[in-house]
């Protein structure tokens, strides 16, 4: 698209001398196909884009889900008590330096 633009910004040259044949590059963005093609792109853009923010909000759900199911608290502890896991005994007032 950025060639389509300065192609069209470009001064128009007129030439006196002779008829000047058209190459196939002035001849193919002076035709519908650059506005086909960016219509298509547009068109296909938008589909991808609302489908990838549909999967990232189911994303985020799930994981939100899970987060709440880890954070539930079971008998005044948290389900997961990584303290348990691991062995440690916490003592409320730890000094971490």
């Amino acid at each position: 698209m950025v060639l389509y633009f300065s192609a069209r910004a470009l001064p128009r040259v007129s030439d006196e001398e002779g008829e000047h044949k058209a190459s196939l590059l002035e001849r193919w963005l002076t035709s519908e196909i650059p506005n086909r093609l960016d219509q298509a792109l547009n068109n296909y853009m938008g589909k991808f884009f609302r489908k990838l923010k549909v999967y990232i909000l189911r994303m985020d759900n799930v994981l939100t889900g899970k987060l709440r199911k880890m954070n539930m608290e079971q008998n005044g502890k948290p389900r997961i008590d990584f303290n348990e896991i691991t062995g440690e005994k916490s003592s409320g007032g730890e000094d971490l330096t």
